[in-house]
């Protein structure tokens, strides 16, 4: 009897791997798989990952799932049924893609956090290793860069930020440099909650952790080589916010050790610029923040956006619609390629404004601090304190959210890959509060 019992929790335990590689390997390679076969097999990785979850939460032949995990995002669920399901511009125009990627990001929310918990750490271990190829490929292209050439054979064109393919590790496999160091950015969170979560562990701390270690010093290398100042900036940020925050009742002299590690970090990449060629480029966009055609292009989106929020102030112009208006107002095909004939706003909260108004904007961002500061309070927990698996899971977490919050400032988190890191993040957190058994909702 004890044998089939551990036989059907292996059966669970592989399904829910499948289910979580299908969600993230068709997100991180969704774009690759539209460019070289076609969005059916995408929504059929979907479909599977969703089954999976399903299968491996079922028992005796009935689904379970918490209701209570459905008061953790009562705002959000009220967000998608007024926005995303009804007012949505996108749909007007008959574009699915990006709607049903994100419906099934939001679902993912909810399945994940009600898987049993302690698939977890199954779950984030294969997250760092899907994560991980994007660090590996960008290293692989600086070391030998005359590989960069086949990437130009699967997309078509140069990916963005390579300078024509001849800095082809800042793209490494992805379609734009961007998205390259979103990846990058996630695997140095994993990375580092995993490190973070083991500081109980006074012998052999350094033996212990000496591999995440060597795997940071190479992932944040390839993250400052890709150029991407935000990434970089809200990255470490992100880093340094939750190493304050973890261990709430070591916060009192943490402060000033924060801010010193930020100023010694900030010095020391200030002299390797100086001296090391391929840093230059990063020293240099850093200093022309504000000046440069990159920023002044944004600064009219956001004029865009906010122009958009005055004229339609409670219910905005539609969810997803402000990249069609940037089609109408701001595209000019002699300096965008067709690729970007529609962009987003590059600021999260000044899109939402446009697109849902007052109302929406209010019901994303209540929904999104109540969660924030509820995966905060987790930490509190004994449960949290002395399991090191949860505690590098809401780690990751509270770092996720962190990054997502700052990074919104300047980019696109809501409507691009960004979204399912945050999907996994906050699924997490739901899923760890439910084992808890203390809700968000009071």
């Amino acid at each position: 009897m004890m044998k089939a019992n551990k036989n059907k929790v292996s059966i669970k335990t592989y399904l829910t791997v499948i289910a979580i590689n299908m969600f993230l390997g068709s997100i991180i390679f969704g774009e690759f798989l539209q460019v070289n076969t076609n969005n059916l097999i995408i929504y059929g990785m979907y479909f599977l990952s969703i089954i999976c979850i399903i299968i491996a939460n079922t028992k005796n032949k009935v689904f379970i799932f918490s209701k209570k995990i459905l008061q953790y995002g009562l705002p959000w669920i009220i967000f998608f049924i007024i926005f995303v399901f009804i007012y949505n511009v996108m749909i007007f125009r008959h574009n699915y893609y990006t709607t049903i990627r994100w419906t099934f990001c939001f679902l993912m929310i909810f399945l994940i956090g009600n898987l049993n918990c302690k698939y977890y750490e199954k779950i984030m271990d294969t997250f760092l290793v899907i994560t991980y190829l994007y660090v590996i490929s960008s290293a692989v292209m600086l070391v030998f860069p005359h590989l960069y050439k086949s990437m130009y054979l699967i997309w078509g064109y140069w990916p963005t930020g390579t300078n024509g393919g001849a800095a082809g590790y800042r793209a490494g496999i992805a379609a734009h440099y961007s998205e390259n160091a979103m990846v990058i950015t996630m695997t140095l969170l994993a990375l580092f909650s995993r490190v973070l979560g083991s500081d109980e562990v006074k012998r052999g701390f350094w033996r212990q952790n000496k591999w995440y270690i060597a795997a940071i010093i190479a992932a944040g290398t390839m993250l400052l080589l890709t150029t991407k100042r935000a990434h970089i900036l809200f990255g470490f940020t992100a880093i340094l916010m939750t190493y304050y925050l973890h261990r709430p009742e070591k916060r009192t002299g943490r402060f000033f050790q924060v801010l010193l590690i930020g100023i010694f970090l900030t010095a020391a990449f200030y002299v390797s610029a100086i001296n090391i060629p391929a840093l230059r480029e990063v020293l240099f966009r850093f200093l022309t923040i504000g000046s440069d055609q990159e920023s002044t292009t944004r600064f009219l989106m956001w004029k865009l956006a906010l122009k958009l929020f005055m004229s339609f102030p409670i219910f905005g112009i539609g969810w997803g619609g402000y990249k069609y208006q940037f089609h109408l107002s701001l595209y000019d095909p002699r300096v965008r390629a067709d690729r970007y004939q529609y962009l987003n706003a590059h600021n999260v909260y000044l899109q939402l404004l446009s697109e849902t108004g007052i109302v929406g904007f209010l019901l994303f961002m209540s929904g999104a601090i109540i969660i924030f500061y509820k995966t905060i309070v987790l930490l509190k927990h004994d449960e949290i304190k002395y399991n090191q698996g949860y505690r590098t899971t809401i780690l990751f977490s509270i770092m996720v959210q962190i990054f997502i919050a700052l990074y919104s400032v300047t980019g696109n988190c809501l409507y691009d890959i960004m979204f399912s890191f945050y999907a996994l993040a906050v699924g997490l957190s739901f899923g760890i509060r439910l084992m808890i058994g203390t809700g968000i909702v009071k």
